[in-house]
């Protein structure tokens, strides 16, 4: 019996034993393994974001992607910016107050591109992969811990880049000085070599991390002015110069008596200026944009010589080719224009509207001699290094006048300069040569005056000229008022960033 007992002692130990080295493997010596097993249950896997291609400026300096944010997974399961529960650093893809917005232009929630080269090149930085982050859930999805999580990058390969023809450094400084003084309107510098554009702005700007607001606004920050068509004024009289130079130079010492008016077919045209310039050759009649002396001279070119000059100039179509953002602006087309219309088109006024690039185009064209290039923004397709892959760069030209009609008009526009409408600009220290315009539009401001176009277009500097710059300030008044100092601290903050060459 009592070995029967202590046999059963034993088994009863013995089992014991066991489950407790069982409960003691389960417990302690595989917790980390079933926990992990457990835990792998509640994983859950975000998307965060895209993976999208690098937007750089012509020296590979990133136009996009330049900074971290950080994000979190709230406890809806969502993603929101800051920290939370569960916490991570995300590259943005755009930021509030950066530069060159409308030109790089702004993304959907998945990615995809709605505007600029966003939208323009959107087959080139798509990618077919995201950013991912993996964390421990509850049911909820709601994160279990604190602390930061990594991100993962579930990517098969880096979509390919764009390198643009812009240059950092000079549209900050554009931006910098529209701040102060464009608050509506746009500037636009392109090098006179290649016609690149350098520095494309438009103000107002937006947020292109967060578009919600601009969208909800009647204040149009989403456009891009800089590609918007406005009316032109004195700045076509470059066009009109051009058409009546072509082939006769010595048009620019003909002779007109200004009294202030000017009269055809009944209709009588006032001069800017109410008691007139009084007599004056072709040359200081543009230097000082006198209205009658182009009255008369565009009923001497007639309407179709105009129009076929301002086609040639690179008015009235699209200079990038951008479908939906850019305007082709308006050049009227007839095969013959009434006198009356003739005239109203001498001055730009009418049913002329230009875009602040065609305008920069002009002021190239006539700055290297005639000769209208290609403009480009976009230079080329990059890897994920940035390393070129092919050019997607456009390299066409074209004779739009000769060289010593050019020559003739870039003499004009630095006398407008020293003895003309723009001696405000003579206050540089780099010599600038350009055209004023103030466009009457036929539209009242909410005060009730009416609204009139400054515009101030040019080059620099003079003897050897670098840079064309336009500058269109919306409901400006005067060129000469809302447009010069602006273009002048645009030119001098360049040369500074880059030294002339002596």
């Amino acid at each position: 019996m009592n070995k029967r007992i202590y046999a059963m002692c034993v088994a009863a130990a013995l089992a014991v034993t066991f489950l407790g080295a069982k409960v003691l493997g389960l417990g302690i010596i595989k917790h980390s393994d079933y926990t992990r097993k457990v835990l792998a249950q509640q994983n859950t896997t975000r998307t965060i974001a895209p993976i999208r291609g690098t937007i750089y400026d012509r020296s590979l300096i990133p136009l996009t992607d330049r900074s971290d944010e950080l994000c979190h997974i709230a406890d809806d399961a969502s993603v929101a910016k800051g920290t939370g529960r569960a916490w991570l650093s995300v590259s943005a893809r755009h930021k509030a107050g950066e530069i060159s917005a409308h030109v790089t232009g702004y993304t959907a929630n998945d990615g995809s591109g709605l505007s600029g080269i966003e939208k323009k090149y959107d087959h080139v930085l798509k990618g077919t992969d995201f950013y991912t982050v993996t964390y421990n859930a509850d049911a909820a999805g709601r994160p279990l811990k604190d602390g930061q999580l990594s991100l993962d990058e579930t990517k098969s390969k880096n979509p390919n880049g764009i390198r643009l023809t812009i240059d950092y450094h000079i549209q900050k400084c554009v931006e910098d000085v529209m701040d102060s003084y464009i608050p509506r309107g746009a500037a636009v510098v392109l090098d006179c070599q290649s016609f690149d554009v350098l520095a494309m702005a438009s103000r107002p700007s937006y947020d292109a991390s967060d578009v919600s607001e601009s969208l909800q606004s009647d204040g149009g920050e989403l456009l891009n002015r800089a590609l918007c068509a406005y009316n032109a004024g004195s700045v076509f009289k470059i066009v009109t110069a051009a058409a009546a130079l072509e082939g006769n130079l010595a048009y620019a010492h003909t002779l007109f008596d200004c009294t202030g008016s000017f009269t055809a077919d009944s209709h009588t045209f006032l001069c800017h200026k109410a008691d007139g310039h009084g007599i004056q050759d072709f040359s200081h009649s543009f230097a000082n944009s006198c209205n009658c002396a182009f009255y008369d001279t565009s009923l001497i070119t007639g309407g179709k010589k105009l129009t076929d000059t301002a086609i040639k100039l690179g008015l009235g179509h699209k200079v990038l080719g951008w479908d939906n953002e850019e305007s082709s602006g308006l050049i009227p087309r007839k095969s013959l224009y009434p006198a009356l219309e003739s005239i109203n088109l001498g001055i730009g006024q009418g049913d002329i509207l230009i875009t602040p690039l065609q305008c920069a185009l002009m002021a190239a064209t006539v700055a290297t001699g005639g000769v209208r290039k290609s403009v480009n923004i976009a230079d080329s397709v990059t890897d994920e290094l940035g390393n070129t892959l092919y050019s997607i760069r456009r390299d066409d030209s074209i004779k739009a006048m000769s060289p010593s009609a050019a020559s003739a008009i870039a003499s004009m526009m630095r006398l407008s300069e020293t003895d003309g409408t723009a001696k405000l600009a003579a206050l540089s220290s780099v010599p600038i040569a350009g055209k004023t315009g103030s466009a009457e539009t036929g539209w009242r401001s909410d005060d009730g005056t009416l609204k009139v176009h400054g515009w101030f277009c040019g080059f620099f500097p003079y003897d050897n000229p670098r840079y064309a710059l336009a500058v269109f300030c919306e409901d400006g008044k005067s060129g000469a008022e809302s447009c010069i100092e602006p273009f002048v601290k645009i030119c001098e903050k360049i040369t500074q960033i880059y030294p002339l060459k002596q």
